[in-house]
């Protein structure tokens, strides 16, 4: 059985989330804060994946948008590769 209240920080790779355009900021400097490497934020309206990465201090050292049919991110450091919304 899996307790969903029962992760930590620790145990995220990846946090992909559709959200309120307003607070993705204050969510990226969460997940910074706690060492979540990546955070990914699906932006519908403008069709564009944000990525933000390189956790250090609270803050994001790497923040990019990926334009839709563009090229997009993958985990590690490995070549991008295309992606559509």
């Amino acid at each position: 059985m899996i307790l969903f209240n029962a992760w930590t920080f620790d145990d995220i790779l990846v946090v992909i989330e559709v959200t309120d355009l307003s607070s993705r900021r204050k969510k990226a400097e969460l997940y910074a804060s706690e060492e979540v490497k990546d955070y990914w934020v699906l932006n519908i309206p403008e069709r564009c994946i944000e990525v933000f990465r390189e956790p250090r201090n609270g803050r994001c050292r790497s923040a990019k948008t990926y334009q839709s049919v563009r090229r997009g991110p993958l985990f590690g450091g490995a070549r991008d590769r295309a992606v559509s919304l």
